[in-house]
């Protein structure tokens, strides 16, 4: 198996953060597995809160918002992909996953 796609996850309350976290909990059958991290730098990919501007400018910043999925109603012109704040759990998996099969991995 490859090694985790390390995958950020920014900008969300606690709870939102946990329901993206059992969403992207490892399966057996999983093509791709993501350890999860708020660290923009270290990840290859990242899953932002599209409205929480703060956020949206440090992505932007670092240049990352093409390996990015957006979570929100504020449109993020850039994102890999943009989802609606109730996202599809399997929508959400399939995009980050043919995400990360294109994305090289960020070394440490």
């Amino acid at each position: 198996m490859s090694p985790p796609v390390r995958l950020a996850l920014l900008g969300f309350t606690p709870f939102e953060s946990d329901q993206i976290r059992a969403t992207l909990a490892p399966e057996p059958q999983a093509r791709v597995h993501y350890l999860l991290t708020d660290d923009l730098g270290s990840s290859s990919l990242a899953v932002l809160n599209a409205d929480h501007e703060p956020t949206v400018a440090e992505v932007r910043r670092q240049r990352r918002m093409a390996t990015s999925v957006a979570l929100g109603a504020t449109p993020c012109v850039g994102a890999a992909a943009q989802m609606g704040r109730v996202f599809n759990a399997a929508v959400l998996r399939r995009t980050l996953d043919r995400l990360a099969l294109a994305t090289p991995a960020v070394s440490e």
